[in-house]
């Protein structure tokens, strides 16, 4: 999946990742789990800051 950001978000979400120390690829996950889980629905993610 792609995913195009404008280069004031991209540059926001590289601050965050800075900020939290967390890869910019992992923040992304945590948001996608984030969403499905508003939507009652389970998924399985690998990449980092997971145990996978």
């Amino acid at each position: 999946m792609q995913v195009r950001l404008s280069e004031d978000s991209w540059k926001q979400l590289r601050m965050l990742s800075i900020e939290t120390g967390r890869p910019t690829q992992g923040l992304a996950l945590e948001a996608f789990t984030d969403l499905m889980k508003k939507y009652g629905k389970n998924v399985e993610i690998t990449g980092p800051d997971t145990d996978e």
